[in-house]
């Protein structure tokens, strides 16, 4: 069995500016390894938590090859972009990568339990 693609969440605690925060990693890293081919898509969300906001960042890869290749390239060389997006990151941040396990059964994913 194969994964089907390769999901992947990073949160970041911000200062402020949250949507100049997300269009610089959207410039810095979405486009290009979406124009790529290497990620299959990406959004971001805002959270309010205790201590202050967080942005968290999800992605899609077909595999986990196109997914170590895009962090081997780091999207583009969009300084610009990449300051911004830094610029506006207030302490630590976490990456979660979640490999999707399930399986195809002709050409449908294959659902687990009694009532699939």
């Amino acid at each position: 069995m194969g994964y089907l693609f390769i999901f992947v969440v990073g949160t970041y605690n911000i200062k402020d500016k949250p949507s100049e925060m997300a269009e610089g990693y959207i410039d810095w890293q979405i486009r290009p390894l979406v124009a790529e081919g290497l990620q299959m898509g990406d959004g971001a969300t805002k959270h309010h938590k205790w201590a202050g906001a967080d942005l968290e960042f999800f992605g899609a890869f077909k595999t986990m090859i196109d997914f170590c290749n895009s962090m081997s390239t780091q999207g583009t060389v969009n300084t610009a972009a990449r300051n911004s997006f830094w610029s506006l990151v207030d302490g630590s941040n976490a990456d979660q990568i979640y490999p999707q396990v399930r399986h195809l059964v002709d050409g449908t994913f294959g659902l687990a339990g009694k009532d699939k």
